[in-house]
């Protein structure tokens, strides 16, 4: 039976910690950071755009759930299938749901979660040179 010899297990000493480059920021991306952090790997997340996270989190999966289930509660109201409640056009604030759009992504944003472990991440790194 093999003995676990992690390369992490002597995480004080940074000459011989390993140190993780991961390229993109996205679910996969923060998922592999998360975990190598975790067992004690120093982990940059290199990304080109000017935020982390990836398409799902900053532009897709998350801001477009907002609105899918805002529109689904307005059609609820316009045409409910009950007898009892009267259907009402509903009054849509469309500022209002872009805020929670955004305080949304903020929430998830990758960057949050950083903080809770060893992982550094850069930016915009076209314009700049990430220091590992």
């Amino acid at each position: 039976m093999a003995t676990n010899s992690s390369c992490c297990n002597n995480a004080n000493d940074k000459n011989t910690q390993l140190h993780i480059a991961i390229i993109g920021s996205g679910s996969g991306a923060f998922s592999c950071a998360i975990k190598a952090a975790e067992n004690g790997a120093r982990v940059t997340l290199i990304e080109a755009a000017n935020v982390i996270g990836g398409c799902c989190v900053n532009v897709g999966c998350v801001p477009s759930k907002i609105l899918i289930r805002a529109a689904e509660l307005a059609e609820q109201q316009r045409k409910n299938p009950f007898d009892g409640l009267k259907n009402n056009i509903p009054k849509i604030d469309r500022a209002l749901l872009s805020k929670q759009q955004q305080n949304r992504v903020d929430e998830l944003a990758p960057s949050k979660v950083s903080k809770y472990f060893r992982i550094k991440y850069c930016t915009n790194v076209s314009e700049r040179v990430c220091k590992l």
